[in-house]
């Protein structure tokens, strides 16, 4: 008796779980593994201390160097740290014009690189380039489905940070994964004179902006303000015109769109200005006049510039305390220049015959100075002062090749420096502690040396990298992911999730489909209502994005506990597909018992785990029509 009454026990107990157990579509994401290892997220982040989704608050220092490939029309992408080449981008749809030579990096990491191009005017452009760090590279299968493949076109989430963009919505950044894998970019929409310059075309989702400039010829000048705007400008000044800059474009960082210009040649008239620049913490404009023997200095707020007189004004960079630092060409001197434009000290930077001075940049540990002697292959330094500390041989660590016409410069996150040699299609990397004999505390030593590849041509004047951290909390950040329920034509019902603080936006939208590969753009998405009726065509897979945005005042959301639910339907246990479930679906279960499902939609296999058995037959007694399967 007493074991009689122990069975009846247990199976109450076990009743009772089955009534609690939820559809098997149903899915709740609570905890950090279910956002972080189950979503993809783009410019948010998960707090582990309260598993919550919020907007980015992380700090990352930025991780790569980008090298203009000038003969090759593309940009290079290189881990500062390891050296390995991780993307090549072009620069301009194929047929124009490409021939990159300057580059500036915003504070969301973001590339723009001008296209010089010989003075032809349907070819002169500018092109943003996004950035994405972490992911997991995948391809996909004969059934649409990803896997983890180390040498897949696509990139899957979550990412550490990214500013690419997902164009054909399908959770995934498609991008280069190496040198000599720049992915094709048709010329169709985004060759035309649009009034902004959003990319359509380019199969690489990290290929952003290109803007058209037409009578900017010899665009060599592009430069990033503190707001992230761009002022580009051009330069047909030797060969070509001489004496004769061009007008110069301030453009929207987020669309590519004229915000401001001025014309250098009859306008304000300064003539000069457009061979390459940058733009000083206080919002001046400065900019190269090689040719001229000039360097523009332009203030944006007051619109007022003016000419200094500087000999062969090559490469710039800003020190510390605000001075302009610009090398002077064949002129064998390098110019150090207050910023208010009015003291201008030239000092002496003697070398053989053709070595003249190119890039020039400033290391913030030391505030040194450092200029590259191209035809003399070395790297000078000198402290804040103006003083010469030591010059450098850019020399090969490991085959002792000298380095050719070395041009650009450039200092990465971890304070060392990057030559672009222009005549050896490399790049060499300098350890500013390093010492050729290897001894503590040298003056600098060349410590990795990176190919870049048959016909790179490298140039990279101007800030090809980024010594800055990402630290500020993004305006607007997405997080999707995409749940399998386990049956062809699943109606889904509802979705709910919890937020706060008040004043903050989140935004979720849904779609749903029977395959992976169906969930389509941002057109197929519709908007969900926090715990209202959902309209979506029935579908196995349903993929879900929430938007979290910042409120006015800047406060960031926080969103957790997001849940989806199904319908309830009477297609799991129906055996015999009579519209009803009774005694003959319960039979049918348990003549199949320990056999495999036919597949993911067997009405026989009530917990979708594969296998028919009792355990199935006992929950479709609960799902009977009519109480305890009477009939």
């Amino acid at each position: 008796m007493l074991a009689k009454k122990l069975s009846v026990s247990l199976w109450l107990c076990f009743i009772v779980l089955l009534v609690v157990q939820p559809a098997m579509a149903d899915k709740l994401y609570t905890s950090t593994a279910d956002f972080e290892d189950e979503g993809n997220a783009q410019l948010v982040n998960v707090d582990p201390s309260n598993d919550q989704l919020q907007l980015g608050l992380s700090e990352i220092p930025y991780p790569f160097v980008n090298i203009a490939a000038t003969g090759r029309g593309t940009i290079v992408r290189i881990d500062a740290a390891t050296g390995d080449i991780v993307g090549e981008y072009r620069t301009a749809p194929q047929g124009l014009s490409a021939s990159p030579s300057r580059i500036s990096v915003d504070s969301e990491w973001n590339a723009w690189a001008a296209n010089q191009s010989d003075f032809v005017k349907t070819g002169d452009s500018v092109v943003k380039i996004g950035v994405v760090v972490g992911g997991t590279r995948v391809s996909f299968d004969e059934e649409g489905s990803p896997i983890d493949d180390l040498s897949g076109p696509y990139l899957k989430g979550p990412f550490d940070y990214n500013t690419c963009d997902d164009r054909d919505g399908d959770g995934f950044i498609r991008t280069s994964r190496g040198v000599s894998d720049a992915l094709p970019w048709p010329n169709i929409n985004d060759s035309g004179l649009n009034a902004d310059g959003i990319v359509q075309d380019a199969e690489d989702e990290c290929i952003l902006l290109f803007k058209r400039l037409p009578d900017v010829p010899n665009t060599q000048h592009v430069s990033v303000d503190a707001n992230d705007d761009v002022w580009v400008g051009g330069y047909p000044g030797s060969p070509g015109i001489s004496g004769r800059p061009t007008k110069f474009y301030k453009l929207s960082g987020d669309n590519g769109a004229v915000l401001d210009s001025f014309d250098a040649r009859v306008g304000i008239g300064f003539g000069c200005g457009g061979f390459g620049g940058l733009v000083d913490d206080s919002g001046i404009l400065w900019s190269a006049s090689w040719d001229q023997n000039k360097l523009l200095r332009y203030n944006p707020n007051t619109r007022v510039g003016e000419c200094l007189d500087v000999n062969r004004s090559w490469g710039l960079a800003v020190d510390a305390e605000g001075f302009v630092w610009n090398s002077m060409g064949q002129n064998q001197s390098i110019a150090k220049i207050d910023a208010s434009g009015i003291s201008i000290e030239e000092i002496m930077n003697p070398g053989a015959l053709g070595s003249e001075d190119r890039g020039v940049a400033v290391t913030p540990a030391d505030n040194h100075v450092w200029v590259v002697k191209a035809g003399a292959q070395e790297l000078r330094r000198f402290n804040s002062n103006g003083e010469p500390l030591a010059s450098i041989l850019l020399e090969d660590v490991d085959s002792g090749q000298i380095a050719r016409e070395p041009t650009g410069l450039a200092v990465d996150n971890n304070g060392k420096l990057w030559v672009a040699n222009r005549g050896r299609d490399n790049v060499m990397r300098i350890d500013p502690t390093a010492s050729p004999d290897e001894a503590a505390d040298g003056p600098g030593a060349v410590d990795r040396t990176v190919d870049l590849g048959a016909g790179a041509a490298p140039n990279s004047y101007s800030d090809m990298t980024k010594v800055m951290p990402i630290s500020k909390t993004s305006p607007q950040g997405t997080w999707t992911v995409i749940h399998d329920g386990g049956d062809f034509d699943t109606n889904w019902d509802v979705i709910t999730w919890n937020t706060e603080p008040e004043g903050t936006l989140i935004t979720v939208e849904a779609q749903a489909a029977n395959t992976e590969i169906e969930l389509g753009d941002d057109s197929n998405y519709v908007p969900v209502s926090n715990g209202g009726p959902l309209s979506l065509t029935p579908g196995r897979f349903i993929k879900i994005r929430a938007i979290l945005a910042a409120s006015e005042s800047g406060a960031g959301p926080v969103l957790y506990d997001l849940e989806v639910k199904s319908v309830k339907t009477t297609t799991v246990c129906d055996v015999n597909t009579d519209g009803i479930i009774d005694k003959e679906d319960i039979k049918a279960i348990i003549a199949g018992r320990r056999l495999p499902a036919s597949g993911p939609d067997d009405p026989r296999d009530w917990n979708r785990d594969g296998t028919i058995s009792v355990l199935d037959a006992r929950g479709c007694v609960l799902e009977c029509t009519n109480l305890g399967c009477s009939q």
